[in-house]
C-alpha cells in the first residue's frame, strides 16, 4: 500500500472541507444554529484523520499524559491539519508522517504544541526535501 498517496488524498479532502467550512462561516455568520452545525466538519476531519492514523499503525497515546505533552499521533494529527491549510507543507508533512516511528527526536521540538514549532518543523523538512542533491558522478581524484 502506498501510504504517501493516501495521506495526500486525505490532506486534500481536509483542505476542501476547511474551504467549505470557511465559506459557510462567512455566509452564515449571523445564524448560530448553522454555525453550530459547522462543528460537524471538524468532527468529520478528526474522524478521517484517526482512521488514517489507525491504518498507518500509529498507536493511540496514553490517556494520562500531562497537558502539553505530544505523542506521535498528536504530531501526525497536527501535521495533517497544517498541511491541509497550507499546501506548501504537503510534501514535508507526508514525509514526516510516513516516518512517524522516528518522532522521538521531534517530540521535544513540538512539545509545547504551538503552531509556531510545527511550522518550523515543516519548514526545516521542506528545505531538506528541496535541497539540491550532490552530484557524485563527476568526482575526480
Amino acid at each position: 500500500m502506498n501510504y504517501k498517496i493516501n495521506i495526500e488524498k486525505i490532506i486534500n479532502i481536509h483542505a476542501k472541507l476547511y474551504k467549505y467550512n470557511n465559506f459557510f462561516e462567512k455566509t452564515y455568520l449571523s445564524n448560530e444554529i448553522l454555525l453550530k452545525e459547522l462543528e460537524l466538519f471538524d468532527d468529520l476531519i478528526l474522524d478521517q484523520t484517526n482512521i488514517l492514523l489507525d491504518i498507518l499503525g500509529i498507536p493511540k497515546g496514553e490517556k494520562n499524559k500531562k497537558c502539553g505533552e505530544a505523542d506521535a499521533r498528536d504530531i501526525c494529527t497536527n501535521l495533517i491539519s497544517l498541511a491541509s491549510k497550507e499546501p506548501k507543507w504537503m510534501k514535508a508533512a507526508i514525509e514526516l508522517i510516513v516516518n512517524w516511528e522516528s518522532f522521538t527526536d521531534l517530540i521535544p521540538k513540538v512539545q509545547t504544541r504551538t503552531w509556531f514549532y510545527y511550522e518550523d518543523l515543516l519548514t526545516e523538512k521542506a528545505e531538506l526535501l528541496n535541497a539540491p542533491k550532490e552530484d557524485t558522478t563527476n568526482i575526480s581524484e
